[in-house]
């Protein structure tokens, strides 16, 4: 019995070990940080949906804010997306031109 429990833990890590690295490849890992940028000064707004008409106007960030990724970038209407939360835990989308990447 106590075989079967380690293999089934093994087979476990594996799938998870998989699925992260597979995410890490396609640069969609969720422990990326972005930075807000290149906004001239006027800061970002969150977006509901990976569109750029799609904004949140009474959730912006100022330049320097840090925006953790929950998940993969996406195209939409406006351009590359990518899909954040910020430190109060609202979620959302950010333009990526207005954002670097925190190494």
């Amino acid at each position: 019995m106590p075989a079967v429990v380690v293999l089934l833990t093994l087979l476990l890590l594996a799938g998870a070990f998989t699925v992260s690295q597979r995410d890490r490849l396609a640069g969609t890992a969720t422990d990326r940080i972005f930075v807000v940028a290149n906004t001239g000064g006027e800061g970002v707004c969150l977006r509901r949906t990976a569109n750029i008409d799609d904004k949140d106007s009474s959730i912006c960030y100022e330049e320097g804010t840090r925006l953790t990724s929950i998940g993969p970038d996406e195209t939409g209407a406006g351009g590359t997306f990518h899909h954040i939360r910020d430190s109060k835990g609202n979620t959302g989308w950010v333009p990526a031109r207005y954002t670097v990447e925190e190494r």
